[in-house]
């Protein structure tokens, strides 16, 4: 029995030698693969400046509404590039409704008091209008109507 754990000993060290193989060039490859990561990441790293009171640089660009309003509608989404013309919300309509509807009423009111007003000269006219028919006439400080 001892010469056979002596068999099996030196049978078991050829295989202990081809894991121990693979073992070993397992760890140098996961070491160079784990420090080329690692180096990777520094040389990014490098790019930036770390600081404790960072700021975001951004391209912002504020737009506004030719109108106010309030918005029932957003057609875009956050951070979406727009260009010039796009259509970004809708604005409720109501209100400049009410306030079209009230500057017609406006209007209509002025018309028709025109109209009144062309009346109201009209009758003025056909009242005067006679007198201009009249002739004065003015002889040393005193005037006389002549029919």
């Amino acid at each position: 029995m001892a010469e056979e754990k002596q068999e099996q000993k030196t049978e078991q060290k050829p295989e202990e030698k081809e894991v121990k193989k693979v073992n070993k060039k397992a760890l140098i490859i996961g070491g160079v693969v784990l420090a080329g990561v690692l180096g990777l990441f520094v040389a990014h790293s490098l790019k930036f400046q770390s600081t404790d009171d960072a700021y975001v640089e951004a391209h912002m660009i504020q737009i506004a509404p030719k109108v106010s309003g309030q918005i029932t509608e957003v057609y875009i989404k956050d951070n979406q590039r727009v260009k010039e013309g796009d259509v970004v919300a809708k604005i409720d309509y109501i209100d400049y409704e009410v306030k079209f509807a009230q500057a017609d009423a406006q209007y209509q009111k002025a018309l028709l008091a025109q109209k009144v007003a062309q009346a109201n000269f009209g009758a003025v006219n056909s009242e005067i209008e006679p007198l201009f028919s009249l002739s004065f006439c003015s002889t040393e400080g005193r005037s006389f109507v002549i029919l």
